[in-house]
């Protein structure tokens, strides 16, 4: 639980750090812009990695059957 917590809070740290840096070069709207554009490519590559491991509704009855 404590790694989790680490993880949370040095990743709002970090997050904050570069956001502020990128505010102060380019301001508030392209900051938005950058971060909408970085979560349009993660969601695109969310699809593209998960693609092949849906498992189908038929499939997991076979997989709980099984145990």
């Amino acid at each position: 639980m404590s790694l989790v917590a680490f993880c949370f809070m040095g990743g709002g740290g970090v997050g904050t750090a570069i956001g502020g840096r990128i505010i102060s070069v380019v301001g508030l709207n392209k900051f938005f812009l950058i971060y909408g554009i970085a979560l349009v490519i993660t969601l695109l590559s969310s699809f593209v990695m998960i693609r092949d491991h849906v498992v189908e509704r038929d499939e997991s009855k076979e997989i709980i059957g099984n145990l």
